[in-house]
């Protein structure tokens, strides 16, 4: 996972674990929809990337749709992490 990796390279993982602070990394339940930046390419290893839901704003309207929301957060209930918990590196992660 991205977020791992990252807080394991900054050192910042390996702190807190000693502090007895238990992470849960999760992976997002859809797969990504569009072509993955290039810093977060550098973070992983994998043939496929994972996104929480896919952000698309109507060009007449202005107004954002976020398809995919309601399945992410149907999954978080399934998996009873309560959302206080829930560490956000993700800005798609950040309305859940």
């Amino acid at each position: 996972m991205i977020l791992e990796k990252q807080l394991r390279l900054s050192g910042w993982l390996q702190r807190l674990e000693r502090e007895n602070v238990t992470f849960t990394f999760l992976d997002a339940p859809h797969e990504a929809s569009g072509p993955i930046p290039e810093d977060v390419k550098a973070f992983g290893d994998q043939e496929t990337y994972r996104e929480w839901w896919n952000a698309e704003q109507d060009p007449a309207t202005k107004a954002w749709h976020y398809h995919g929301s309601d399945q992410s957060l149907a999954y978080l209930e399934y998996i009873k992490i309560p959302r206080e918990q829930l560490a956000n590196y993700s800005k798609k992660l950040a309305g859940a």
